[in-house]
């Protein structure tokens, strides 16, 4: 614990993360053993429960069952992808908050498109929400709330114009 007392208390506040997103009790017997091994047991036990509350605060853990909702999704990246049936855009980024039964925030996910949407960053959406795969209503069109510049949308470009 002398020479590396970073690696320490980034492993407290790692435990606190996992704890607070998918409890189990096998989380406790690494935490026993660092939380002996560590002399300065009050600074772990305030990383672990700092870490704790970051992901408890900030993300909304989403089950396995399929959510029908409407959220506000901010896009990340733009990627091509392939399946056996077709070939479609994969729009990667974040629900900042999403409205079904509950209200979930900063849910990751993947939206597959046949095509790009021409203009935005950020949509209001309507769809069904299923294992970090956003599935949109058919035949609503994409609500666009900021007409901003895209840093993923511009590297998607520079990408495709490579590649031909």
């Amino acid at each position: 614990m002398k020479r590396s007392p970073l690696l320490h208390w980034g492993l407290f506040f790692l435990l606190g993360i996992a704890m607070a997103l998918v409890f189990h009790w096998a989380y406790l017997i690494p935490l026993l053993a660092f939380f002996l091994l560590c002399t300065k047991k009050w600074q772990a036990l305030a990383l672990f429960v700092l870490g704790f509350a970051y992901a408890f605060l900030t993300i909304s853990p989403v089950g396995d069952k399929p959510i029908y909702g409407t959220g506000t999704f901010t896009l990340k990246s733009i990627a091509p992808s392939q399946s056996p049936f077709a070939r479609s855009i994969a729009l990667k980024g974040v629900f900042d908050r999403f409205e079904a039964d509950t209200i979930y925030k900063r849910v990751p996910c993947m939206i597959f498109a046949s095509k790009l949407p021409k203009t935005g960053k950020q949509w209001q959406l309507t769809g069904t929400l299923e294992n970090g795969i956003f599935k949109p209503d058919k035949n609503v069109t994409w609500l666009e709330l900021k007409d901003t510049f895209s840093f993923a949308r511009w590297r998607y470009n520079a990408k495709s114009h490579m590649r031909s």
